[in-house]
């Protein structure tokens, strides 16, 4: 979704022994910018789309920097993965040997009501006013043939997505990327070659540290001694529960 520390999670600050693994940011790595333009991402309307995004644009550029940096392994986290997670996956199957033999896939949940308050703060300095203007994200309307969590019609047969708040429809972002992901996990797990993870955390606990602990292990390594919140959205907000309850009452 975003706002789940995925910066932090792709600095080497906050690793300690891994020095043959190369981090990038959202398709940012060696020099090399991987990402297409948003809106071309949002015109991926098939599996296929990703896939042949997958085989075509990330894993030559990927493979190049990867040469030109010395480095085995590759860790990009952010929700721009929310457009071709299923590509990178069906990916395996085609045996390249240009492409990793083995591809982690790594869930990052942060609390509910923590990340749809983080989100709201962006949206809310940015002056932006829902869902619609977010980079990387789901809107109904826009990918309706593989929604799976469509808003219901009103008597009018129109969507009452937009007739929610912007902190609502942050709830249903959050909600439509976990649809996907159990549904990902049900159609894709037996890939041979794909591990797929999950984590959580939420500042009420300071719980980062072992999220960065877990992926730390996974790539050989350990956790720095410190490690900074790389992001103000990411970091102390005052999370008011009985708000966001409401709002999920509220919901449709």
């Amino acid at each position: 979704t975003g706002h789940c520390g995925t910066t932090t999670l792709s600095s080497p600050h906050s690793y300690e022994n891994v020095s043959d693994v190369g981090f990038g940011f959202e398709g940012k790595y060696g020099g090399t910018n991987m990402q297409i333009p948003t809106h071309e991402y949002r015109e991926f309307t098939s599996v296929d789309d990703e896939l042949q995004w997958v085989k075509n644009v990330l894993t030559p550029n990927l493979y190049q920097s990867l040469e030109n940096t010395k480095k085995k392994v590759y860790v990009d986290f952010g929700h721009h993965s929310l457009y071709f997670y299923r590509g990178l996956a069906l990916y395996l199957l085609e045996k390249d040997p240009m492409f990793c033999s083995t591809l982690h896939i790594v869930r990052i949940r942060r609390e509910r009501y923590e990340l749809a308050q983080s989100l709201m703060y962006i949206r809310e300095s940015e002056k932006q006013k829902s869902l619609s203007q977010m980079v990387y994200r789901f809107v109904p309307a826009e990918r309706k043939q593989d929604v799976l969590l469509p808003p219901p019609v009103d008597s009018s047969g129109n969507s009452v997505f937009q007739k929610l708040t912007t902190y609502q429809q942050m709830l249903w972002f959050i909600d439509e990327t976990e649809a996907r992901w159990l549904q990902f996990k049900l159609n894709y797990q037996h890939i041979s070659g794909l591990e797929l993870h999950e984590v959580s955390w939420t500042n009420a606990d300071n719980s980062m540290p072992g999220v960065v602990k877990q992926i730390s292990h996974w790539l050989g390594g350990h956790p720095s001694m410190k490690i900074h919140q790389l992001k103000k959205h990411a970091g102390d907000l005052t999370v008011n529960k009985a708000y966001g309850k409401n709002a999920d009452m509220d919901y449709w």
